[in-house]
């Protein structure tokens, strides 16, 4: 998953790069290619998913138009928000007063009270629904403790003196939920996009390939924008048909899953675009009404 805030920054290319080898050869996992790494990569930072719907009734009638009413979408809601986790990752500059700003503004009301109230191992423990990852991620506890302690203390920057305690108080949040989404992620080695899209698609909806089928006939739809971190974003979405009647749900058993979505569903183009989706995201706003009209264009211009 990834927004206008990315879940990996600048600081964290690095760790992304992912050290592929085959035959000696340079491998990049950010957009597939050979002859250089992911640090060296001069695309956006790309993520593909599925954006899948649901029409009902299935199939229509003969010469039945489809409407709005007769559209669904799958939505996720984040575990965490993106601002929560970049924060509790040390993802920021002490310099960039801005960003953390808008990282604590766009963090939901219950986060900025746990980040008043817990101390930073329980906040990074209870970060992590995998254990593996709390033992990969040392380094990175490390360095993200040491940046959260320097700023609960207080620095100074610029002549100004900044605490985590003064950032608090001078944004305010709006948001009761995190973040909603299509299903999405960054590709593994050597996958290509279908195969990455589907994968994040399944880990985090609990679907299996027969739950749906991709709409080969729409070219997918390509999603991009600059994040808050000034660094250039790009999503692939796969549009695909849900073909079953299997109910939507959180697989407590299932840790992919569970690490990153805490809600799951089926809601309409209106729902998703007035009251779901936050209004500084633009581009999903951008990509959810591209998609919306072109399935209600190439479907109804068939039989008229």
């Amino acid at each position: 998953m990834s927004d206008d805030l990315t879940k990996k920054s600048v600081e964290n290319e690095n760790e992304n790069d992912s050290v592929c080898f085959y035959k000696k050869r340079r491998y990049c996992n950010n957009c597939g290619k050979y002859g250089h790494y992911f640090r060296e990569c001069k695309y956006p930072i790309t993520s593909y998913g599925i954006i899948c719907i649901q029409i009902t009734p299935f199939p229509l009638g003969y010469n039945q138009k489809l409407l709005p009413s007769n559209i669904k979408f799958l939505a996720v809601r984040r575990r965490n928000t993106l601002s929560y986790v970049e924060f509790i990752r040390g993802k920021y500059k002490y310099t960039d007063i801005e960003f953390l700003r808008i990282l604590f503004s766009r963090m939901t009301i219950f986060e900025r009270d746990l980040i008043k109230t817990e101390p930073f191992n329980i906040l990074w423990e209870s970060l992590w629904i995998n254990s593996q990852f709390k033992e990969i991620n040392k380094t990175e506890y490390n360095r993200a403790s040491k940046k959260y302690d320097d700023l609960k203390k207080g620095v100074i920057i610029n002549s100004k003196f900044i605490t985590i305690n003064a950032l608090l108080e001078t944004t305010s949040s709006e948001y009761k939920e995190t973040e909603w989404n299509f299903p999405k992620g960054r590709r593994n080695c050597y996958e290509n996009d279908i195969e990455c899209a589907e994968r994040e698609f399944q880990e985090e909806t609990n679907l299996t390939k027969n739950d749906y089928e991709i709409c080969k006939a729409i070219p997918p739809f390509v999603q991009q924008h600059i994040g808050s971190n000034n660094i250039s974003y790009k999503t692939v979405y796969y549009l695909a048909l849900y073909s079953t009647n299997k109910q939507l749900k959180i697989d407590k058993t299932n840790q992919h899953q569970l690490g990153e979505v805490s809600k799951i569903g089926w809601y309409s183009f209106d729902k998703l675009k007035d009251s779901m989706l936050r209004k500084y995201s633009v581009h999903k706003i951008t990509c959810l009404t591209n998609v919306f009209n072109t399935l209600l264009k190439n479907f109804n211009d068939r039989i008229e």
